[in-house]
């Protein structure tokens, strides 16, 4: 039920008066693009629930930055990182070579990030990433009581804005970013003369806190209307709103006034809090899969079904190169399970690429080039091949600026089949030993107890000794003429040289 009691305004204004006007944490300065270094990225980032946009260039922040941020004033924050900052850059797992234009950090837990060309492309990224239930429009008196259950359910207290117009404010969004874990926020357009009346809200726009407490029967729970005071906290300002809410949740739960939601509610609520920031960035909890191998049976690994990137290892699956190939797929273990990558739809698998020629050929990787990596896209029908050695961060790299639009791509209308026809036993089965056999082969079967069959090859053993001296001898010779004629050439030569100067008439001084 409602109540016209205002006994809780007196306390919040006396509060008002006891309290400094400061601006409350993280609030200063929205406005302005926040240089980002490696000594408070991780506080104002990643420990932040605000989403972030942020610049990456060589230089000072861009126009372009610094609109998005007057514009997202209280939305977003926005940063920027000169890409002169080694250490941060390598935190982050990038360069300046591979650092993106705009990095997107959204609402809630900071694991998911998406790369975007414009600034344009950040911001919608960053709105998209807003709790679907930031905050609720009413349209009659008759919504006004389940809301404010919903709120109390959610261990929430609730605040009702009320407007002029139909709509919600873009005030009161950036109110509910900040707020939205201990208030539950709603707006109310034009409403009417009783309701006003029976809340204490004498004109609009207005905000009235709506304060739980026990009903006089004992069973239930009655709301108790507080009003924003305007002559305490001043004007309807962003900054004066947050300063009122954050007095009342220090009095009210100082009083034991703040309702306590079931865990399974709270729990409930943090999860829809979260889950529409993660499909903003194209991420899920996705949970990594253990890496295996392609082949024939494995057709549907990468169809068209299949939500973000296939990473495929193209190694050689031969027997003799088991150890080289268990510490290449270790590499691309150790990058799947990589922080950057946490929550990203990343789908990683090898292939014999020797063996399944067809396969490796569709990639354009040839035997010599392996090992390789390759990315495809089910959904856009585009893949890209890896440049550069086998590392981790290289891996790494050439992942993230498949997803954020950094590396080239072309055309695949399908994922390649691993064919069945390929018989890779067949393939890697040792070759046969050759045959031995003995001179008996050559010179008959009958080798022993005949003198005179060892007389014979004895003597075809002499001719044949006899042949090779004579033509080591024919050899010898013929070098040694060689070396004659050069000499009597190089003699020649020199004679020729002689009575040639001796020939020329002096010239005297």
């Amino acid at each position: 039920m409602l109540s016209s009691s205002f006994w809780l305004l007196p306390l919040l204004a006396a509060c008002a008066l006891a309290s400094p006007k400061t601006q409350t944490k993280d609030t200063a300065d929205f406005k302005e693009v926040v240089e980002l270094e490696f000594s408070n990225f991780d506080t104002l980032v990643t420990g932040s629930k605000m989403p972030w946009i942020i610049e990456f260039t060589a230089e000072g922040p861009t126009d372009a930055a610094k609109k998005a941020a007057e514009d997202a004033e209280a939305i977003a924050r926005v940063g920027h990182i000169n890409t002169k900052e080694e250490e941060l850059l390598k935190f982050m797992e990038l360069s300046s070579d591979t650092a993106p234009k705009f990095r997107c950090y959204p609402y809630g837990d900071k694991d998911t990030h998406s790369d975007h060309e414009s600034v344009e492309d950040a911001v919608k990224a960053v709105m998209a990433s807003l709790p679907e239930n930031l905050v609720t429009e009413l349209k009659q008196d008759s919504d006004i009581q389940s809301f404010l259950l919903r709120g109390f359910q959610t261990g929430r207290i609730s605040v009702l804005f009320f407007t002029s117009k139909e709509g919600i404010p873009n005030l009161v969004r950036r109110v509910a970013l900040w707020m939205l874990d201990d208030f539950n926020l709603g707006v109310f357009g034009n409403p009417s003369e009783a309701t006003r009346k029976s809340l204490g809200v004498e004109r609009v726009p207005h905000l009235v806190l709506m304060v739980p407490e026990d009903a006089n029967d004992g069973k239930g729970v009655r709301f108790m209307p507080a009003p924003y005071d305007r002559t305490k906290f001043g004007g309807l300002k962003f900054q004066n709103i947050l300063r009122f809410l954050v007095v009342a949740k220090g009095e009210l739960k100082q009083m034991n006034k703040w309702p306590q939601a079931p865990p399974q509610q709270q729990e409930q609520h943090q999860k829809q809090s979260s889950d529409k920031s993660q499909q903003a960035t194209g991420t899920t909890n996705f949970k990594p899969e253990k890496i295996f191998e392609l082949t024939a049976d494995t057709k549907d690994a990468c169809g068209e079904n299949k939500l973000g990137l296939c990473v495929v290892l193209l190694v050689d699956g031969s027997p003799q190169a088991a150890a080289d190939r268990a510490a290449r797929i270790e590499t691309l273990e150790k990058v799947q399970y990589s922080p950057v990558h946490k929550g990203r739809p990343l789908h990683f698998m090898w292939v014999d690429g020797l063996c399944h020629r067809s396969f490796a050929e569709a990639f354009g990787v040839v035997p010599e080039s392996m090992p390789s990596v390759v990315a495809f896209s089910p959904k856009k029908k585009k893949a890209a091949l890896m440049v550069g050695a086998f590392e981790k961060n290289t891996i790494s790299t050439f992942i993230s600026g498949v997803l954020g639009g950094k590396v080239g791509l072309f055309d695949l209308e399908e994922f390649p089949q691993v064919s069945s026809k390929d018989d890779c036993s067949q393939l890697y089965q040792p070759p046969a030993a050759e045959e031995e056999f003995d001179l008996s082969d050559i010179m008959g079967d009958d080798m022993g107890g005949d003198n005179e069959g060892q007389e014979e090859r004895e003597a075809l053993e002499k001719e044949a000794a006899a042949a090779r001296k004579a033509a080591e001898d024919a050899a010898l010779e013929a070098e040694m003429e060689e070396k004659r004629r050069r000499a009597q050439a190089e003699v020649e030569r020199l004679n020729k040289r002689t009575r040639k100067r001796r020939s020329q008439p002096k010239t005297e001084l």
